[in-house]
């Protein structure tokens, strides 16, 4: 798979960063593309389980997921960080309760 621009990297080097998914993460449960990102800024996948799923697939984030982005200019790095970290109150309605005790999360 390649990723391509329509502009150039004329403005610097382009940086990488990868986000972990918690219970309480904003993107919970949505789509990858539903994301909006700063100009100049990507999602390139999410790895899960050891397993690298592209953003072309659209894969749905799950808690324990890590969000892979690029932010073309050095600049944006801290714009994406902040909203890929964004987060959410957490509520009992989140929670699957079974009779033995234990919670999970719906999947």
């Amino acid at each position: 798979m390649m990723i391509t621009s329509s502009k150039p990297l004329s403005y610097g080097k382009p940086e990488c960063l990868a986000c972990l998914v918690c219970i309480n993460s904003a993107y919970l449960r949505q789509f990858l593309q539903e994301i909006q990102l700063p100009k100049d800024c990507f999602l390139l996948g999410i790895v899960r389980r050891k397993s690298l799923i592209f953003a072309g697939s659209n894969p749905t984030i799950c808690e324990g997921d890590w969000l892979l982005a690029v932010a073309l200019k050095s600049s944006s790095l801290l714009q994406l960080r902040t909203i890929l970290k964004r987060t959410r109150p957490i509520s009992w309605r989140d929670y699957d309760i079974f009779p033995w005790g234990t919670c999970q999360m719906f999947t």
